[in-house]
């Protein structure tokens, strides 16, 4: 590991039809990954993307992330379009969507904590755990 920081802010970055805007990344290596100091970026459907936390990767090719989360979707049936061809009418009709919680994402686990997930007005919280 060669220590010090990296530190990446772009404008825009393009991929296929995609544009991903205002891309910040401030990271540090670590044995066995990357501490992850902030990471934000702009998605499609106005959507803010925020994490701060641990990727984890590995020799063995085990990839994971612990950490932060939030995604805040201003425009959720274009975030919903960017994901998937079809949208559902209830999707068109949610003026906002978001999560926050705490993560433990890996191939094996998908796991969410203290999270908080919102839906037009309605709140949500509590946890997912996928094993």
């Amino acid at each position: 590991t060669i220590p010090g920081t990296v530190e990446v802010k772009l404008p825009a970055v393009v991929g296929g039809d995609t544009t991903v805007r205002d891309v910040h990344l401030s990271a540090e290596p670590v044995d066995g990954g990357w501490s992850v100091k902030s990471l934000a970026a702009t998605l499609p459907g106005r959507t803010t993307l925020e994490a701060d936390g641990m990727l984890v990767l590995n020799l063995e090719g085990h990839f994971g992330f612990n950490g932060s989360l939030l995604l805040a979707v201003a425009q959720p049936s274009g975030f919903a379009a960017w994901l998937s061809k079809d949208v559902d009418e209830a999707i068109r009709r949610l003026p906002a969507a978001g999560f926050k919680a705490k993560v433990d994402l890996s191939q094996k686990r998908q796991a969410f904590s203290d999270l908080e997930l919102i839906l037009g007005k309605a709140k949500f919280s509590g946890r997912i755990d996928s094993s």
